[in-house]
């Protein structure tokens, strides 16, 4: 049956019209999307070399620990349990912090930070390692929150989903490079000798030459941050946004008086004389960690809070378990001939290709995806984790995640080929909930953008560290077991919070919230 409607008769001149503006959307670059890119980049170096020593830590720190250098069993996930812990702790003053340096120093600052973590490396300790790990979880903190930011001073709420995913898609697809430079060193370097488990381990000499490569990859994506236009009041994204709390004074002191000036203000433009008061001057430190304590209590964030601690759940497996679990299979060696090490570079590749084709297809090709609506996006990429988690269980060995070892799947011989379709489904999945909050939280907060991805972080460092934590005890069923809850539970939780943004949209794109809104309604 056709309808009525002929705008969607196929090849009719205002469908074809319609076609031409998407098409012209897509490939148009104007200077905030070319913000965008660059803050992309800057993500992109800092994160080839964060997320693949991530891959490779628990790996290499086993390896140190094996020959009695600096480091004890598990070191790895010790690391990055007291990174995320920190991190957690820290989203509370990161807010503060950006406002203090402002968006563009503070993104400087923390790359610093991520730079002091990598160089680390170069000369293993132990107390080194834990201090450098504290302090990065500061860095990290102030990093996403202050990213967020950025994007929000560069986006309206038309192009909130596409800059989200451009930025994800960028700075995710560092995996893949990281894999790749993986693979190359692995090929290349020679594995230390005595053959066996020896094999399999990582060399002081590669370990040293990937860790300076690394420590140089972050100084430069710190020096890209650092050269980041800082967008002004006048520019077009900034007029047709809504103000951000870390240069409003108002909306931290009054909260109520600013929600009632901008529910006469809509999100195409027009400003009321509330929001010019409001930018003449700069709240206090604790005015802002007052606000985002008080945001992470409203009704609508407790139901976002599920959908964020799973994503921290989720970023804890894929990112290191999900690898190291990899590398510790020998049978893919004993039976296949792959040695671990380079399947856990091709696991980077994967995952990274995950990553950035989901970032693609709802970043950049959001104008034409839109329509799906974030919550059926959601439940797809939760579909496809679902999946992967099945895989794992099926064909990883239940004692990979914590030692080297010979046993079998359930499945009996593990299979490669399952082994890197799993990476790639976790990884895309886990980009379709990022992607879709990034999206959410930059078009509905965009008066407390900073803090609302301050609570994002907050919720999703607290699982993600305590996943590190229990990861050095547990096998690989618990793990699936874990993540199968989580993801049932943050699924509910987004669909949950999506229906009560549909229901009160005005309310909750002012989220300024007033004294009466505390107990959520």
């Amino acid at each position: 049956m056709v309808d009525d409607n002929s705008d969607e008769i196929e090849g009719h001149p205002l469908n074809q019209s319609h076609n031409r503006r998407e098409c012209s959307d897509l490939l148009s670059c104007t200077e905030q999307t070319r913000n965008v890119l660059q803050l992309g980049i800057g993500f992109f170096f800092i994160f080839l070399a964060l997320n693949s020593q991530g891959f490779i830590e628990e790996a290499v720190l086993d390896s140190f620990a094996r020959k009695g250098i600096g480091v004890k069993f598990h070191d790895g996930y010790t690391s990055l349990a007291i990174i995320y812990a920190s991190f957690t702790i820290h989203n509370f003053v990161a807010a503060p912090i950006i406002a203090w340096l402002g968006v563009r120093w503070a993104l400087v600052f923390a790359g610093l930070t991520y730079a002091i973590f990598q160089a680390g490396f170069l000369f293993v300790n132990r107390w080194y390692l834990f201090s450098s790990s504290t302090l990065l979880g500061l860095g990290a903190a102030v990093i996403w929150t202050a990213q967020g930011k950025y994007l929000a001073m560069n986006s309206t709420e038309e192009t909130a989903g596409r800059h989200s995913g451009l930025f994800w898609a960028l700075s995710q697809l560092c995996q893949s490079c990281g894999g790749i430079f993986l693979l190359v060193v692995f090929l290349l370097m020679p594995s230390p000798p005595g053959g066996g488990e020896q094999e399999t381990s990582i060399s002081v000499p590669t370990v040293r030459f990937i860790y300076g490569t690394f420590t140089a990859l972050t100084v430069l994506g710190t020096v890209i941050l650092a050269l980041l236009p800082v967008p002004t009041a006048t520019t077009p994204a900034r007029q047709t946004n809504t103000i951000d709390s870390t240069s409003s004074a108002a909306a931290v002191r009054d909260p109520s008086t600013v929600s009632t000036e901008l529910a006469h203000s809509t999100d195409e433009g027009a400003e009321g004389s509330g929001e010019a008061e409001a930018i003449a001057e700069q709240p206090s430190h604790l005015a802002i960690l007052s606000s985002t304590v008080k945001l992470m209590g409203t009704r609508r964030m407790v139901f976002f809070s599920l959908p964020f601690m799973y994503t921290g759940i989720s970023q804890s497996f894929w990112s290191s378990i999900y690898p190291t679990t990899v590398a510790n299979t020998e049978m893919f060696q004993l039976n296949q001939g792959v040695n671990p090490k380079l399947l856990l570079a091709l696991t980077a590749i994967v995952q990274g290709i995950g990553q950035a084709t989901s970032g693609f297809i709802f970043g950049i090709l959001d104008s034409r995806t839109r329509h799906f609506g974030r919550t059926k996006i959601v439940s797809f990429g939760a579909a496809l984790q679902l999946c992967s988690f099945l895989l794992a269980y099926l064909n990883l060995p239940a004692h990979a995640p914590l030692e080297k070892t010979f046993e079998h799947g359930i499945l009996n011989s593990p299979s490669i080929t399952l082994a890197l379709i799993g990476g790639f489904l976790l990884s895309f999945g886990d980009a379709c909930w990022n992607t879709q909050i990034f999206a959410t939280l930059i078009a509905k907060y965009p008066i407390r953008v900073s803090q609302a991805f301050a609570v994002f972080k907050f919720f999703q460092s607290l699982l993600c560290c305590a996943a590190f934590f229990y990861a050095t005890s547990i096998s690989l069923p618990w793990h699936v077991l874990i993540l199968a809850i989580g993801l049932f539970v943050g699924l509910i939780g987004f669909l949950l919070a999506e229906r009560m943004v549909r229901q009160n949209d005005d309310d909750f794109g002012n989220v300024v919230i007033p004294t009466h809104f505390e107990d959520g309604n």
